[in-house]
């Protein structure tokens, strides 16, 4: 699974916060080859939306000088170091990223199509991180969830609650000190179970990705793009959609059914609660969504998307839509 990381600059009592911040579950790969130089990256269709609406719901405002976003990107199938180059970027137009320069000493070099891009922890990233733990000086009091003073502080609530102890253990929150816990799941059987209280349910993460109305607007009906079939048993986690041209004088409303029996019959993955379904409000450009009522899709389910609503004024138009599992 491939990441973003986003600068991010903000104050927090006083001190400057300024390493990246990482934008988890975008993973994306090249569609055109990148030359050295270039300074400019074509994405797969669709992947700049994706990475916009990640951002937007991270509270970021697209990508810019003061707003750049770090890519660590790889030559397919390699795992030396001398394939991957860490670039930073200051611009993004549709599905291409522009304003490249490589960082953290590595080297501007030629990419084919499908290489991987995303992020990783880099060096660069950890020290950051340490740099700006070690520039925090020594102050007190301290305030809000802590007492006494920096560098050894005291944890006196969670969240604002007040932490209680193991002789209190009716309190919201709970300090533990000593003693035994119980009631922790029991590892289940398997390999090295002995150091486990989960369950394994996969191995990794993956998507699926449908766009609707490329260059025109998007009209209401069922079966609107091509199916996509299910790899794996998979644990559904989210939906993001974008829309380039967003819906106006009604909501975008779609719909993404399942199949397993090749296609006979299709049943949403909101059959329960159809309120919860991909929906771009009026005027907005992206939506997410976390709550199924079908949670878990078994290998070889078919899926196809339904577009149930569209703008009454402008429908609506280039619009991305992604099921994220795992």
């Amino acid at each position: 699974m491939g990441e973003l990381q986003a600068l991010n600059h903000k104050a927090e009592g006083g001190f400057s916060l300024a390493f990246p911040v990482p934008v988890n579950n975008v993973s994306l790969v090249l569609a055109a080859p990148y030359s050295r130089g270039s300074g400019a990256m074509q994405l797969e269709l669709g992947g700049g939306a994706v990475v916009l609406a990640a951002l937007a719901e991270m509270g970021y405002n697209g990508i810019s000088a003061s707003n750049p976003v770090r890519w660590a990107v790889r030559i397919p199938n390699t795992t030396d170091r001398a394939s991957q180059t860490i670039y930073e970027s200051t611009g993004l137009s549709g599905d291409i990223i522009t304003g490249l320069t490589p960082v953290e000493g590595t080297i501007d070099q030629d990419f084919p199509v499908d290489s991987l891009v995303g992020q990783v922890a880099t060096a660069g990233f950890m020290q950051d991180i340490i740099d700006f733990i070690n520039g925090i000086p020594v102050i007190g009091p301290l305030g809000g969830d802590l007492s006494g003073t920096l560098p050894d502080p005291i944890l006196v609530k969670v969240g604002g609650i007040p932490v209680g102890t193991m002789a209190t253990q009716n309190a919201d929150a709970v300090d533990i000190t000593g003693g035994t816990i119980t009631g922790l799941p029991t590892p289940v059987a398997g390999s090295d179970a002995a150091n486990k209280d989960y369950v394994d349910t996969a191995s990794g993460s993956g998507k699926s990705t449908w766009v609707l109305g490329a260059g025109v607007p998007v009209a209401v009906g069922a079966n609107k793009t091509a199916k996509a079939i299910m790899d794996q048993d998979r644990t559904l986690t989210k939906v993001y959609t974008y829309a380039d041209i967003a819906p106006v004088g009604a909501d975008l409303i779609l719909d993404i059914l399942f199949s397993t029996d090749n296609g006979t019959t299709f049943t949403s993955l909101w059959v329960i609660n159809p309120v919860n379904r991909p929906t771009i409000v009026d005027g907005s450009n992206f939506d997410t969504v976390t709550a199924f009522d079908i949670l878990t899709l078994s290998a070889g389910d078919l899926l196809r998307v339904d577009v149930i609503q569209v703008g009454s004024t402008t429908p609506g138009q280039d619009i991305t839509l992604q099921l994220q599992y795992r």
